[in-house]
């Protein structure tokens, strides 16, 4: 059997860089609570390693194939980590997005990249930037055509993007989504209110990269934006890539538009085939569609007579 050898009874871990996490406090105090429990009954001690040094566990947050040739299997599936005997160290974790109450939740390491900007300038390297270079273009903050390989350099783009532009919280989003849900609330006999973190929700909202379970991957920015099952099933599936905004030009979707859309499918409307119509099928990028129709108001009460 594996085993540490005496000499390693006081083991150190780390978490590793370079990975969305969840929200990195309460991880590092159930992490460090789980080691707590072990060293109670045992002879181990645990201590975090410090910045820069070697750890004997390795602790990472990953999805899909990560390398180590056991691929993760999203969050409809079976495994949700995986560690590896002494005296190997890694401890492998599927990272998983949040719902609907929580959304953008796994941004957190991104945005305290963001606050840690206070303290690097311009002509700097910074390992992490390149992230928070992709989430402040998901917003439409930071538009550079040229830069499709986004790099870990302070540019001129990204002081640009700081200097002009704020990020926007989880709280933008939520609004976008209770408008939608206001909208068709005006149009039809449904009531829709936010369920608290314990209770089961009839229409559950997720923001997705890739193959997330359902059979139905997303390809990335572009083309497919998002797709939702009808009723009874309730579930509202927003590809991650793609660059969405509040407040869109151009080049990024507006979210509360593609919401709008999604959520008609969720209460059973198909596609309606007037092109002015918010259930028309595709939506171009810039184009901001937040007001029904008159066939999507006679759809949903077609589908659903007083």
């Amino acid at each position: 059997m594996l085993r540490w050898p005496s000499s390693k009874y006081q083991l150190t871990y780390m978490f590793r860089s370079g990975v969305q996490n969840p929200n990195e406090a309460d991880m590092r105090s159930a992490c460090s609570q789980a080691f707590q429990r072990w060293a109670s009954v045992s002879q181990f001690t645990f201590q975090e390693a410090p910045t820069g040094s070697r750890a004997d566990i390795l602790i990472g947050f990953y999805r899909g194939d990560h390398g180590d040739g056991d691929a993760f299997d999203g969050p409809l599936g079976k495994v949700l980590a995986r560690a590896f005997y002494p005296q190997d160290g890694r401890f492998h974790m599927m990272q998983m997005r949040i719902g609907a109450s929580r959304i953008l939740k796994s941004e957190d390491q991104t945005l305290k990249s963001l606050q840690i900007l206070e303290e690097v300038h311009k002509g700097q390297t910074i390992a992490g930037l390149n992230k928070v270079k992709k989430y402040l273009n998901k917003f439409g903050f930071y538009a550079n055509p040229n830069d499709s390989n986004l790099t870990d350099d302070f540019d001129d783009h990204l002081e640009s993007a700081l200097k002009t532009s704020s990020v926007p919280d989880d709280q933008d989003f939520r609004s976008a989504f209770a408008q939608a849900f206001q909208s068709w609330e005006g149009a039809s006999q449904f009531k829709f209110k936010e369920a608290s973190a314990d209770e089961k929700a009839n229409i559950v909202i997720w923001f997705y990269s890739g193959d997330h379970g359902d059979g139905l991957p997303f390809d990335g920015p572009g083309r497919v934006l998002a797709h939702s099952f009808f009723p009874q099933d309730g579930r509202s599936h927003y590809d991650a890539d793609e660059s969405w905004s509040t407040n869109p030009d151009m080049n990024h979707m507006d979210l509360e538009s593609v919401a709008l859309h999604e959520l008609g499918h969720v209460l059973g409307l198909a596609h309606s085939q007037d092109p002015n119509a918010v259930m028309h099928s595709g939506i171009a990028a810039g184009t901001i569609k937040r007001d029904l129709t008159q066939d999507d108001i006679e759809g949903i009460q077609a589908l659903y007579p007083n």
